[in-house]
Order: structure tokens, then C-alpha cells, then sequence
């Protein structure tokens, strides 16, 4: 037998693939040869928790950021809506902030400048062994992430399989990083990226969408 005959599983959800396929039929995952297929369903990242009333959904991580709209604001500024995008291995999830999350996600922003200036290190440098699902991250496991996505009717969802593209811009300076998600069969979304985060979510979605969809672009 060659080895075209071997069975090979997807390595989100653990479901068959049939030869040939683009996306797991199961999930959606984005699927393809080297480190998007293998014949083990072990995750491919250990930050990774189950939070749905799907089982096959594991929660991996969550980004503090602000959802650049396209319209512009009052002034002609540009107009963001704060929240947290979700990283699940089968969706992405936008939830806009609520006044007692602002409040707690600002309080923790305070917090981490103030010990990288304690500890002499860039922030970036202090978030690299951060906990992303502690301090307020925390709420995001204590609901199924359907039941999150209901509360606010503008929150919004995106299945992996149409995430064509993630470019990154990684910021040299006090600003924010930024990231825009390029979707197939929809405009890209774009994001100011904010505690230094855009490292963390390098590493989450390389193993969900393919090494080479995530990708860095200059300024």
C-alpha cells in the first residue's frame, strides 16, 4: 500500500478526513499537508480549553483589542469598538467590552505597565509567560462561548475555514500592535491589538489555520 491510503484525522476535532479535502467536514478546520494533518488528534497547543456546549470546541486563547469600524467618528477620527476577539479552534469571536469588563481590562493594563517599569523590562518581554485566561480573562470560561456571543447583538463570529489570511503589524513603540483578519467572501476586519498580545496570537492561530496564513507585514 502507498501511503496515499493511510487515514489521516483532522487535528482539531480528531474527525476522518477523506482524501483530497480543503476543510475538515466536521469543524471546518483548514486542512492540507504538514503540520495542518496528522494521524494524531493530540492538540497542537497547550493553552487550550474546552468551554462549549459543543465538546469538540476548545477555547485557546483571547486578544484585548479594539475593532477598527469603517465609518470614521464625531471628528473624523477613526471609530473602534473595544472588545476581545476569541480564539477557538473553530471560530474566531468578536465581544464588545461591557462597562464592568472596560473596567477590569484597564485595571489590568495598569497593573502590567506598572510591573514592567518595577522590572526594567518591555512589556512585550513581561506578557510572554502572561496568563491570557487569568485576572479578567477568566470570565470567558465561565460560559459557553455560544452563551457569550448572545449577549450582545453586535458581537459577531467568523468559522476558521474563511479566514483566508492574518497580516500582523507588530508595533516598535508605546502604540498599539495591529491585525486584520482577511476573510473569504467578506471585507478584512481590522484591529488594534492592545497588551502586547500579537505574539501570543501568532502562536495561537499557526497551528489552527497553517503557518503561512499568519503572516507579518511591514509598516
Amino acid at each position: 500500500m502507498t501511503g496515499v491510503m493511510t487515514p489521516h484525522f483532522c487535528t482539531q476535532c480528531g474527525a476522518a478526513l477523506r482524501p483530497g479535502v480543503k476543510f475538515c467536514e466536521a469543524c471546518g478546520n483548514r486542512v492540507g499537508t504538514g503540520d495542518t494533518l496528522g494521524e494524531s488528534m493530540a492538540p497542537s497547543d497547550p493553552v487550550a480549553h474546552v468551554n462549549s456546549t459543543d465538546i469538540g470546541e476548545r477555547l485557546i486563547g483571547q486578544m484585548p483589542c479594539a475593532w477598527i469600524l469603517d465609518k470614521k467618528g464625531l471628528f473624523g477620527g477613526q471609530k473602534t469598538r473595544q472588545g476581545n476577539l476569541l480564539i477557538t479552534n473553530r471560530r474566531l469571536v468578536f465581544l464588545h467590552e461591557t462597562s464592568q469588563s472596560n473596567d477590569e481590562e484597564v485595571f489590568e493594563d495598569e497593573r502590567l505597565d506598572d510591573e514592567a517599569r518595577k522590572r526594567g523590562i518591555e512589556l512585550r518581554e513581561l506578557v510572554r509567560d502572561y496568563d491570557w485566561f487569568g485576572g479578567p480573562g477568566k470570565r470567558f470560561l465561565e460560559s459557553p462561548v455560544d452563551e457569550l456571543l448572545g449577549e450582545n447583538r453586535d458581537n459577531w463570529e467568523v468559522p476558521v475555514g474563511r479566514v483566508r489570511e492574518v497580516a500582523m503589524w507588530p508595533s516598535h513603540e508605546d502604540s498599539p500592535d495591529q491585525l486584520q483578519l482577511r476573510i473569504e467572501g467578506d471585507s478584512p476586519r481590522s484591529f488594534l491589538v492592545f497588551r502586547a498580545a500579537i505574539d501570543a496570537v501568532a502562536g495561537w492561530l499557526r497551528p489552527i489555520l497553517g503557518a503561512g496564513a499568519v503572516v507579518q507585514e511591514s509598516w
